[in-house]
């Protein structure tokens, strides 16, 4: 069995790498809106990869199993461990996943607080961490 922290490490890189990946999209002058929502859908893609497989595997720890097939079924996993957990995950389900990820939002802002939320999300998994969450 893997370590907390080996997971955690796992989480982040795909923060890391979806930030990498949105780096390609350059914001306009305006500094509103990315250039290319293909590079941004493709970061809100990976970066929520990321928080889902770090959920199952808080999940997991906490003795909850399942194939967690559905988004559902992790809220409802979450729900019954840390609320705090599931509006998180809520919150990057929804701003990664439903507005960038699938209808392209390429709002700056939209953006910053996807992945605002995704590192807040993740942190709270961190081994050694205590049940506080992000205060943004």
């Amino acid at each position: 069995m893997q370590s907390k922290k080996t997971y955690y490490q796992k989480a982040m890189r795909y923060i890391d790498n979806a930030k990498d990946e949105l780096k390609k999209a350059k914001i306009q002058k305006d500094g509103l809106f990315y250039d290319d929502v293909k590079y941004v859908r493709s970061a809100a893609g990976i970066a929520y990869i990321g928080v889902e497989q770090a959920a199952k595997w808080y999940l997991g720890l906490n003795g909850i199993k399942g194939k967690f097939t559905h988004t559902e079924q992790i809220k409802d996993g979450l729900r019954k461990i840390n609320n705090n957990a599931k509006d998180y995950f809520n919150s990057c389900y929804n701003l990664l996943y439903i507005a960038t990820y699938l209808y392209g939002d390429e709002k700056v802002t939209t953006i910053k607080n996807a992945f605002d939320s995704a590192e807040c999300f993740i942190a709270f998994l961190k081994p050694y961490k205590d049940d506080t969450f992000c205060k943004n």
